[in-house]
């Protein structure tokens, strides 16, 4: 660094202060919320505010604000900004995402400063060590040959100086004052920026999205519809876009072009080609569209690979193990595909995704999280094809995770279950409401078995209601499929048997277990299956009040289950003999 140097002569001259570098950035006038980050930002970086404990003569006040692109970092730190203006006599913003920026940024601040005349301005290093100098010691007055000038009635000068989009922290290095007493923010997508790995900061946060009222607020104030019958609505869209300013801007703002109703935009909203076109469109006041903001492009193709899995889950929690494609099963599904399947390439993914706050890491629960919009923009960016082949392949990974049951109630493996249930649920309701979808039959079958499968796990935990739809869902997939399917057709049946019994509809009951009998006595006639079968047949003749019937097929499947290697459940049909002689 260029230290101020002492001057041999000079005639004194005060700088330029107060000196405010802020453009092209305003305040928002619509700007809402966040009353508690702005507050911890003053309480933290405030002249008036105490230094770090631990370094008391470094005096340095700093903070990160970490988060995905669009949660509204900037937004915050803009506010601060010229919320601060009282407190400070110098506030500098700076674009933090290349040096090129950083080293003309600096060199509006000298010229700002009057650390340097425009004439003698040019090498741009220069003028980025007199800025550091004049940081680390922020006199009021210097001499022409920049001799600091000590005035005991003018104390140093305090300032805020804001890295906005540092999105990679080392490159702060060379433009962070050693010492002084002045205050610094950095805003950043990389989590790292919140350690001491590049540079020091003290404090940091990580900014969430708006809540479901503040979102709602928001969407209201710019779109102007505050009538009462508006507000179930806006908080229904706000709901979709899980509070993502952004999203919320653009989405008011597409509103408000089109002049139409909240009604009419989310009728709209449920259609993903729209839903691309919005996404797509710019934010206004930045020029940025989600397409563009989150920089897809950059991502590396096993980083891409990996979001585009995540993007068919259920964001809240992603457990690493799952997506993990070590084994001999879950590497079948992605050979010649840019996926990460050795565990140093999944480490690299994952790291250049949590960088960008793409996803977040819980590092003791070795689990994922990730925005919804980031999901839905994620999908609605794919072409048909990639995005079937993605769905095949989340399919993939859930068939190989899963652990598949013979209908036991089995309370170890509801354990197994429970990680995988939101995801399959999720990919389901994607399944359901997309097109394209219902043209591929790659993994038909396999996709058809888990739900399936989830649907018995819904019976075993009492959520009898909630089955229906998967085996609904899975009768239909099966029914596509013809033969390759007609083993999970049958047990679908058989559950569907199941679920009417429990709920006293006699004729579905019946009529379940008859086609869940008739297939696997030609498909698995010496199989548990079919004995199995055969028993629940006998149960819907109970529920119907038919004993003889019941007892016929109870005798059955006692004779079908005696002949099995294994015939444990043979004292299930025994009981429903006893019931109904």
């Amino acid at each position: 660094m260029t230290p101020l140097q002492e001057a041999t002569s000079g005639i004194g001259r005060t700088l330029n202060l107060p000196s405010y570098v802020l453009k092209p950035h305003q305040p928002d006038p619509k700007f809402l919320g966040r009353k508690d980050v702005l507050q911890e930002l003053e309480n933290i970086l405030s002249p008036q505010s105490g230094t770090h404990p631990d370094r008391p003569l470094l005096g340095l006040k700093t903070f990160a604000l970490c988060g995905t692109g669009g949660v509204g970092k900037t937004q915050v730190a803009v506010e601060y900004a010229y919320k601060s203006k009282g407190d400070f006599d110098a506030i500098f913003f700076l674009q933090a995402d290349d040096t090129t920026k950083l080293a003309q940024g600096f060199a509006d601040i000298s010229l700002a400063l009057g650390l340097e005349a425009q004439a003698a301005a040019g090498d741009q290093a220069v003028s980025r060590d007199l800025v550091l100098a004049w940081l680390s010691q922020p006199i009021k007055r210097i001499q022409e040959g920049s001799k600091p000038v000590h005035d005991a009635a003018k104390p140093d000068a305090t300032w805020l100086i804001i890295f906005d989009n540092a999105d990679n922290p080392s490159i702060l290095v060379d433009y962070w004052p050693v010492t002084g007493t002045g205050s610094i923010l950095v805003t950043s997508r990389d989590p790292l920026a919140k350690s001491w790995a590049h540079i020091p900061v003290d404090h940091s946060l990580d900014l969430e999205p708006l809540s479901v009222s503040e979102g709602d607020s928001l969407l209201r104030q710019i779109t102007g519809f505050n009538k009462e019958k508006d507000i179930e609505t806006s908080i229904t869209i706000a709901t979709k876009l899980s509070g993502l300013p952004l999203a919320i801007i653009q989405i008011a703002r597409t509103i408000s072009r089109r002049n139409l109703s909240f009604e009419e935009f989310l009728e709209l909203y449920n259609d993903q080609s729209i839903r691309s076109e919005i996404y797509q469109s710019k934010n206004g006041l930045e020029s940025k569209s989600l397409y563009t903001l989150w920089a897809f492009e950059d991502l590396s193709s096993v980083a891409l690979g990996l979001l585009n899995i995540v993007s068919f889950l259920d964001p809240d929690r992603i457990s690493e193990k799952l997506l993990s494609a070590t084994d001999s099963c879950k590497k079948a599904i992605f050979t010649n595909q840019d996926y990460p399947v050795s565990t140093q390439s999944f480490i690299g993914a994952r790291t250049e995704l949590t960088k960008s706050s793409l996803l977040k890491r819980n590092i003791d629960l070795k689990e994922l999280l990730v925005h919804r919009v980031i999901q839905d923009v994620v999908r609605t960016r794919m072409s048909p094809e990639t995005f079937q082949s993605t769905f095949d392949n989340a399919v993939g990974l859930f068939h190989c995770s899963w652990p598949f049951s013979e209908f036991e109630h089995s309370t170890q493996r509801w354990l197994l279950c429970e990680p995988l249930v939101a995801h399959i649920s999720n990919i389901h309701s994607i399944f359901k409401h997309t097109e394209v979808l219902n043209t591929s039959t790659a993994r038909r079958p396999k996709f058809a078995q888990l739900l399936m499968e989830l649907g018995w796990y819904h019976i075993e935990r009492g959520n009898i209601r909630e089955s229906v739809e998967y085996f609904e869902t899975s009768q239909n997939l099966c029914e596509l499929a013809s033969d390759e399917c007609m083993i999970t057709l049958g047990d679908v049946h058989f559950c569907m048997a199941e679920v009417s019994i429990i709920t006293n509809d006699v004729e579905s009951a019946l009529s379940h277990a008859r086609k869940s009998l008739e297939i696997f006595d030609k498909y698995d006639r010496n199989g548990w299956r079919f004995a199995q079968a055969q028993n629940e047949l006998s149960e819907a003749y109970i529920s119907a009040g038919i004993y003889e019937h019941a007892i016929e097929q109870a005798d059955l499947a006692i004779a079908s289950y005696s002949v099995l290697e294994e015939p444990e459940y043979a004292d299930w049909a025994q009981m429903n003999k006893g019931l109904s002689v």
